[in-house]
């Protein structure tokens, strides 16, 4: 069935996504006559890729360090703009980037397309999960005692620094206590020295 140049500009437009939707729309107000051959060259010039752009390259680069979902998605993308590639070719590069744990489970089972690889990846990385899942069980107390301060040793005592006003304060303190205790032995001897005299008359008389 052959379509007419006007009828591919409409099917083309109806099927184009994001960026390159937005792209068409503004053309469309600008008022912008849009041709088959027009829309091809634009589409080229604003969204292909250029000489300095290797996609083939990235993809052999690309490396899963997400989710399954998202890996897909970048895969698919780079897939679709590196060339021609044979199915082999398709399934070794999808396999070669995913995470090791997956990749060696994939390359075991040795899948022949790039949709089973794309299957087994997906359900290997379930299985994953599932095994990290089940690995805590529940109610268990993963939670480190801490290590104590400074090892075993004792912690050595805090010691106060007075102020000058303390410390002179301490001074007069000690000054009183030392004048009362002086004061207390004179009473004492004086007293003893008294009473030994007395005793002494005595004696003699």
């Amino acid at each position: 069935m052959k379509i007419e140049p006007k009828e591919r500009v409409s099917l083309a437009a109806y099927h184009l996504e994001g960026d390159a939707q937005l792209w068409y729309q503004l053309l469309k107000e600008e008022g912008e006559v849009i041709t088959w051959a027009f829309l091809k060259e634009g589409l080229h010039a604003r969204f292909g890729p250029t000489e300095f752009e290797d996609f083939f390259g990235d993809l052999t680069k690309l490396r899963q360090s997400s989710t399954m979902r998202e890996y897909h998605t970048q895969f698919e993308k780079l897939l679709a703009r590196a060339g021609k590639l044979t199915t082999p070719q398709q399934v070794g590069c999808f396999t070669n980037s995913l995470k090791e744990a997956i990749r060696v489970e994939v390359q075991t089972a040795r899948p022949t397309t790039l949709s089973a690889a794309m299957g087994l990846a997906r359900l290997y990385e379930a299985k994953l999960a599932s095994q990290t899942k089940r690995s805590f069980t529940p109610g268990e107390d993963r939670r480190t005692i801490p290590a104590p301060i400074n090892g075993n040793r004792p912690l050595a005592p805090t010691i106060r620094k007075f102020s000058p006003a303390e410390i002179e304060e301490c001074r007069k303190t000690a000054s009183v206590f030392i004048a009362m205790t002086s004061l207390a032995h004179a009473i004492s001897a004086k007293s003893s020295s008294s009473w030994k005299h007395a005793t002494l008359k005595k004696t003699m008389a």
